[in-house]
């Protein structure tokens, strides 16, 4: 066993700014499909609590 972990590559750092973008497009992509499966007014509820909490991530984040 390592005592200490290996070192990290360099790279992009794990969260930023993009990171946040991602994650609310693909919420965004989720309430969308999930429209596709649901009636409206599910769908309008659904993709608006996911926008709701994308937005507090996104300001929680920065």
């Amino acid at each position: 066993m390592y005592s200490n972990p290996p070192p990290r590559p360099p790279g992009p750092p794990l969260f930023g700014p993009w990171r946040c973008v991602g994650v609310c497009a693909l919420a965004l992509g989720l309430g969308i499909f999930i429209a596709a499966v649901f009636p409206v007014g599910a769908l309008m509820f659904l993709v608006a609590f996911l926008l709701i909490f994308c937005g507090i991530g996104c300001l929680r984040r920065f």
